[in-house]
């Protein structure tokens, strides 16, 4: 398993302190997971063997109920000899 930790910046927080946001997770543009009453600085584990060998994208996206997005993406690389 990996632990992926999702949190933003300061100022940012008080916005969605004050209304209620989302947390979703995606793999190379594929829905993975949410949720939907998010916080942070939040964590998501998973496995990343999951989705096979080779290099792959995860994307963060923080949705505010009030019209707030912000997003984040980075590389993960899964080896081939991985089970």
């Amino acid at each position: 398993m990996t632990t992926v930790m999702v949190d933003i910046p300061k100022a940012d927080k008080k916005v969605l302190e004050e209304s209620l946001f989302e947390v979703g997770f995606f793999v190379d543009g594929e829905f993975v997971s949410e949720e939907e009453q998010g916080y942070v600085p939040f964590t998501w584990n998973f496995d990343p063997r999951r989705f096979g060998p080779g290099e792959h994208v995860l994307t963060v996206n923080i949705s505010g109920f009030s019209g707030q997005v912000g997003s984040a993406s980075l590389l993960f690389s899964v080896p081939n000899n991985s089970k």
